[in-house]
């Protein structure tokens, strides 16, 4: 991988593959890979860190692919499951949903000022696209009701507690127009209310 060859190329889209699908902020291969395998699709570096987990391997990777937000408490998804919910059926289901929605941490699910978890998240609908390449998921209607109550569970009172900050148009979503309306209603703070407004008009003038 160091001479960036083409091999190298395709080992580190790969990890960078699998460390999506993950959904962590602590490198994959920094977990092992026996407690982990069924949130992740076997791949060639998948068996490599079935290896390296085995041999007890320690990797010192330059360049690798790690997405950081920029809000106030952000924190990912997964890593909140992690440590809340130790039934590994149960957090593949809650993986799954999270893949398929397209969302790596707490802000990508929560209105622009940060305060409340978007209703039809808990549905299983994201109407904010992602910049990112994400692995199809198809995922069970019934698994949905697991997300809603997990979500409901431990991620709107991290919310609640935390905060996690206004949105500051660095992130690898697609926000639609017509959901900054939408967040707007949702959105406690009067003066970020403006804010957003004035930034919509400004741009809608352009």
């Amino acid at each position: 991988m160091r001479l960036n060859d083409k091999t190298g190329k395709l080992m580190r889209i790969s990890m960078e593959h699998t460390q999506l699908e993950i959904g962590t902020k602590r490198f994959f291969y920094e977990y092992k890979f026996q407690e982990w395998k069924e949130l992740v699709t076997p791949t060639w570096i998948t068996h490599l860190w079935d290896y390296w987990s085995c041999a007890e391997v320690q990797l010192e990777m330059t360049k690798m692919w790690q997405y950081s937000s920029h809000q106030k408490n952000d924190v990912n998804v997964m890593d909140i499951f992690f440590e809340k919910v130790k039934n590994k059926k149960t957090l593949h289901k809650l993986n799954s949903c999270r893949i398929f929605l397209q969302v790596l941490t707490v802000s990508d699910i929560t209105s622009l000022d940060g305060t409340v978890v978007l209703p039809e998240i808990l549905k299983g609908v994201n109407h904010r696209g992602s910049e990112l390449d994400w692995p199809r998921k198809e995922v069970p209607e019934e698994w949905w009701a697991t997300w809603s109550t997990y979500v409901r569970s431990y991620i709107i009172p991290y919310v609640q507690q935390k905060k996690v900050g206004k949105m500051k148009f660095a992130t690898h979503q697609k926000i639609k127009w017509k959901m900054y309306d939408d967040d707007i209603l949702k959105c406690e703070n009067k003066t970020f209310k403006k804010k957003i407004r004035d930034h919509h008009n400004m741009l809608s003038m352009c």
